[in-house]
């Protein structure tokens, strides 16, 4: 099932007083490691077997062959017509209603209206999305604002509440009521409560993960929409009965040709083969004390002559 993610964040009364950063169980450790990967588009749209069409390039081929095996004249004009009734049995010659052979560009080119939309935002509009999103996400605290922290210590996540009166002394812990906490023990999400540059890190990247996925999901749904497509026209054609090879939509007539050229040349080798045989048979045998043509006028003679008597 495919999913969807709401780009706009509901805001609770909560998070309209009180800054608060994100649970640890969400991201304990705050490590890229434990995100989801990163989205890597397809090489390929789509791929599709074309099992109908193969099936039928092989019964074609197959009854090529029969005639073939017979040593009939390919090039026989009767022949030929012969072949062609075997293969309409299996598969209409030439079907009755034109082939859909829009290219996968233009049938993606028909769908966009489509993807539009679904996923009509603009880039602009997507990022500004996106850093309205941060801004809700990763806030930054003020003086005297109550705000949960998370922070480690040895294996453990601990959290405090309580009011923030700023950094302590050197800039190396924040101060929450009359607590003072390491900024270096601070999650990640905690820590953007307080470090501008940080805060300002952890936006971006955020951000860019937005963008990310809102782009992965309109290709996602596009590649769904011209598979489903694609799929239609597939079946579509086969039904009408057109054969598709080598990229393209064929009638069974075309594919009869294409064949019927190829066997025909080897028809023609095995017939060269066969009278090299030949010649050789009868050399070897011219060679080994007889020749072919005095034993066939000898025999033809005695044959004669015993008639006579």
């Amino acid at each position: 099932m495919q999913k969807v993610f709401s780009f706009t964040l509901l805001l609770t009364a909560g998070w309209l007083f009180t800054a608060a950063a994100q649970e640890p169980m969400m991201n304990p450790s705050g490590n890229k490691e434990n995100q989801k990967p990163k989205y890597v588009p397809k090489d390929r749209i789509t791929s599709i077997e074309y099992k109908l069409s193969n099936a039928r390039i092989e019964q074609i081929k197959s009854i090529l062959k029969q005639y073939y095996d017979k040593h009939a004249d390919l090039e026989n004009a009767d022949v030929v017509n012969d072949i062609r009734r075997d293969i309409q049995k299996v598969v209409p010659l030439a079907p009755a209603k034109k082939a859909d052979t829009r290219s996968p560009y233009d049938i993606k080119d028909s769908l966009q209206s489509k993807v539009k939309e679904k996923y009509g935002k603009s880039p602009d509009e997507i990022r500004k999305s996106a850093e309205k999103d941060a801004e809700v996400k990763y806030p930054m605290a003020k003086r005297n604002e109550v705000v949960k922290v998370y922070y480690k210590r040895g294996r453990s996540v601990l959290s405090f509440s309580g009011h923030y009166y700023g950094f302590g002394l050197g800039g190396k812990s924040v101060r929450l009521n009359s607590r003072n906490i390491p900024v270096f023990d601070l999650l990640p999400e905690s820590k953007s409560l307080f470090d501008k540059n940080f805060n300002a890190e952890m936006r971006k990247n955020f951000i860019d993960e937005k963008i990310q996925d809102y782009n992965k999901e309109r290709l996602q749904y596009a590649e769904k929409l011209f598979s489903k497509e694609y799929n239609r026209i597939r079946k579509q054609n086969e039904n009408l009965g057109y054969i598709y090879q080598s990229g393209n939509w064929e009638t069974a007539e075309s594919v009869l040709k294409i064949h019927l050229a190829e066997m025909i040349k080897k028809a023609k080798v095995r017939a060269e083969l066969e009278r090299i045989e030949k010649e050789a048979q009868a050399k070897n045998k011219r060679e080994a004390g007889g020749n072919p043509d005095s034993e066939a006028k000898k025999d033809n003679r005695e044959t004669e002559n015993g008639d006579e008597d």
